[in-house]
């Protein structure tokens, strides 16, 4: 079972554009049981100005599910227009993951960035611009928002009944 993602966290950028993964998060990234190695894939997303900060295992199911469900010529396109930009990333010692300059400025990163759950995901905003797009989906969706925003009730049935 893959592990899914939650919740919105703040992260601080040091100087060489490394943030530390926070430590509820990091566990996913992990290669093997008994590795301290631990490695995400960055993805520019294809519908926002954020990254996708994925496993590897989820970045291979991907590549694989794309590969058996498009043609040879999405197939290339797919390979060209997505995959030509990704950037394997090593975790290090501090728990740090190095965002490169070119990934930083598509996203608008200064000192910050914003990791939001996403299922299977994360995806990482610059924070500026994570409040930008808040702000733009509420305005854009204010007549479905509170349709969206319902949660689901999880009451038990009752016996009897």
């Amino acid at each position: 079972m893959r592990e899914m993602f939650a919740g919105e966290y703040a992260c601080k950028l040091d100087d060489k554009g490394r943030f530390s993964v926070p430590t509820s998060l990091r566990e996913p990234f992990s290669l093997s049981e008994r590795s301290d190695a631990k490695r995400a894939m960055l993805v520019k997303s294809q519908q926002e100005r954020c990254l996708w900060l994925l496993p590897v295992p989820h970045w291979r199911a991907l590549l694989e599910f794309q590969q058996e469900r498009l043609s040879e010529r999405e197939s290339r396109l797919f390979m060209h227009h997505v995959v030509y930009d990704v950037v394997e990333v090593e975790m290090d010692r501090a728990n740090r993951l190095l965002v490169p300059r070119r990934l930083r400025e598509h996203i608008g990163a200064n000192d910050n960035v914003v990791l939001v759950g996403m299922y299977d995901h994360l995806e990482v905003w610059g924070s500026q611009a994570w409040s930008s797009h808040l702000a733009a989906l509420e305005e854009e969706h204010e007549t479905t928002l509170s349709d969206v925003l319902r949660m689901p009730s999880f009451k038990p049935a009752l016996s009897g009944a």
